[in-house]
């Protein structure tokens, strides 16, 4: 009997963006069996009149700017990182004695006694810390900014995979890299990086070039698992 083998669907490569003031930095990420290729593509500078305290103010001029960059390559999807500079992050202990059902709560509270603005005015999430199992790490950031970003992205006609910051991608890898037998240091070592950005991923001066990076890898990981 002819068997009919069903063709998987061709991952198509992503886009890492991490937007500055006046500079994006775009890397592309491709999967190419058994590896993932990273490239630095491009560096678009604009003016400094685009952002607003990380807001993007000029959407649609900032799209077009970045669009023969994006539309360039075969992408469906963006990833998109915020830099440090705009969350907010600490640690949250909870009682020895604090049930997992009143967990999201306390947190909650906590949150809102920390911010400066209404909780229902920021993203937020927390990760249990390395520490200990009572010690949580959160983060938080302003909707407006990863709002504008995304609404740039979208008048591209693309999607956002991840949005992602420091605190969010070491709790968005840690699955990968506990799957795959992987120290968190290593994760770039198992990956064929392109030497242009070796470098940069490896350097603490490209930490967010890294951050990028990684998103867009964890899209590639996530389609194919």
């Amino acid at each position: 009997m002819l068997k009919i083998r069903k063709k998987r669907r061709q991952q198509r490569p992503v886009i890492a963006v991490d937007l500055a003031d006046t500079k994006a930095h775009l890397l592309l990420a491709a999967k190419a069996s058994p590896f993932a290729h990273l490239l630095a593509i491009d560096n678009v500078t604009y003016d400094n009149d685009m952002f607003e305290q990380g807001v993007a103010t000029q959407s649609e001029k900032l799209a077009r700017i970045l669009q023969p960059v994006l539309t360039a390559y075969p992408i469906d999807s963006v990833a998109l990182h915020i830099a440090d500079e705009f969350i907010i992050s600490d640690h949250i202990s909870t009682p020895d004695d604090l049930g997992a059902e009143n967990l999201e709560a306390y947190i909650t509270l906590e949150l809102e006694s920390r911010l400066s603005v209404p909780l229902a005015e920021v993203y937020f999430d927390y990760t249990i810390a390395k520490t200990k199992s009572n010690d949580y790490i959160f983060a938080a950031c302003n909707k407006k900014i990863v709002d504008s970003r995304i609404e740039m992205i979208k008048i591209l006609g693309l999607s956002v995979s991840f949005v992602g910051i420091e605190k969010f991608l070491l709790a968005n890898l840690r699955t990968h890299c506990q799957q795959h037998n992987l120290a968190m240091d290593e994760l770039f070592k198992k990956w064929q990086i392109h030497p242009e950005v070796n470098q940069t991923l490896l350097d603490q001066h490209g930490q967010t070039f890294s951050i990028a990076a990684a998103l867009a890898l964890e899209t590639l990981w996530r389609s194919y698992t």
